[in-house]
């Protein structure tokens, strides 16, 4: 399978982690049946999730999201492409980088929000990226 999706590149903060949380909770608001990393995720476990980060994690430094099942099995044969409903699966990649010795300020996220499209043509994926950066 070639490469596909959009790669929306961005640097977050030290309140990254809690940006995700929020994110997330913009996508069960769009997906009530959403796959968090190809499992079923809730509201409910919302406020005990944490970011992926450890080398026994399934996916490290990344979060999928998808639909549903459909879109999940869509995803395994199309890659991150829309849907026939104009939606598809998309992820968030991130690395922590540490600031160079000497540089008097702390590290920061360099974040990869993999959407279907391109934001400024897709309005899908646009929306995705404008939930990330909403207030």
């Amino acid at each position: 399978m070639e490469p596909t999706g959009a790669q929306n590149v961005f640097v977050a903060g030290d309140d990254f982690p809690e940006r995700v949380r929020v994110f997330i909770g913009r996508q069960l608001d769009r997906w009530p049946g959403l796959l968090l990393d190809e499992e079923r995720f809730d509201r409910g476990m919302l406020g005990r999730w944490e970011l992926p980060g450890s080398p026994e994690d399934p996916y490290p430094e990344c979060v999928t999201f998808c639909r549903d099942d459909a879109m999940n099995a869509f995803w395994e044969e199309n890659g991150y492409d829309l849907d026939a409903s104009g939606e598809g699966p998309f992820a968030l990649f991130f690395r922590w980088r540490a600031a160079p010795p000497g540089a008097g300020v702390g590290g920061h996220w360099a974040v990869t929000l993999l959407t279907p499209d391109e934001p400024a043509v897709d309005p899908f994926s646009r929306s995705v990226v404008a939930d990330w950066f909403r207030p």
